[in-house]
């Protein structure tokens, strides 16, 4: 889930943060996605645990931006990732131990002088999705680095259809190998979900029908992966070809062909 983190605009309570002063050095040794920056079980015991852990912070101009890969097996963390999806809760926020600051003075939109605490140099401690945010620009941002918009919510949503077929793979008894080769192919699916606008009459209703048809196919992957138990090496990708070759009505080989030519283009 990619977000910005934060912005060098005036925040709300009246302070500003230099991007360029950024410091992550520690941050990455611990990289902590909390909720709300609960970290002492201010909202109940499990939830002072980390919901995601943090990747690619970056400084882009006048915005920080990270992505936030979240804890699948936590249940806590998942109700937060499916408020994020189903648009409920868009925004992030930071926390930081200040090294280098200073006071300058502004005006509020009504004219009034201010005075704007300005960090200068500061190390990252956490960052947290939240309900209100002091930073306003601190929002969850789409795959291409743009500001989400409630139009980019539309259900049936491939994310529910991705969290089936992962509590089809939990239920199943597998061993380690086979639990981690059913991770690499739910990991390669979920990389693959894309939000798109909403849609309504025939085109929703096609919607429908594909979603449908990967369900399907996510259901026999699940199903080809407890079959496989005492094999050895399997061949995911045959698997995965096989599953959706079922759905679509395709033969394997088309499906494996199209896969060889969709990596070449």
């Amino acid at each position: 889930m990619p977000a910005v983190i934060s912005t060098g605009d005036i925040a709300r309570d009246h302070a500003r943060i230099e991007q360029a002063g950024w410091d992550f050095t520690n941050f990455r040794k611990n990289p902590v996605v909390l909720f709300a920056h609960d970290d002492a079980g201010m909202f109940g015991g499990a939830r002072a645990l980390p919901i995601a852990r943090s990747s690619d912070e970056m400084v882009e101009g006048n915005r920080t931006t990270a992505v936030a890969h979240f804890d699948m097996a936590d249940e806590f963390a998942r109700e937060v990732l499916g408020k994020i999806d189903r648009g409920f809760l868009s925004t992030t926020s930071v926390r930081w131990m200040p090294i280098k600051t200073r006071v300058d003075k502004s005006r509020d939109a009504d004219g009034k002088d201010i005075s704007i605490l300005v960090f200068e140099r500061q190390e990252l401690l956490e960052w947290s999705f939240v309900p209100l945010p002091a930073d306003p620009g601190a929002t969850v941002v789409r795959e291409d680095g743009k500001f989400l918009a409630i139009e980019d919510y539309s259900p049936p949503d491939l994310m529910m259809v991705l969290e089936r077929a992962q509590s089809l793979l939990e239920a199943a008894e597998l061993t380690e190998a086979e639990r981690m080769s059913a991770g690499r192919l739910y990991d390669a699916l979920a990389a693959r979900v894309v939000r798109a606008p909403a849609l309504t009459g025939t085109a929703q209703d096609e919607i429908t029908e594909t979603l449908n048809a990967l369900t399907d196919a996510l259901r026999g992957v699940a199903q080809a992966v407890v079959e496989m138990r005492g094999r050895r090496s399997p061949d995911t990708r045959r698997l995965v070809a096989e599953a959706v070759a079922q759905a679509t009505g395709r033969t394997v080989d088309a499906v494996m062909l199209g896969g060889q030519r969709e990596l070449r283009s």
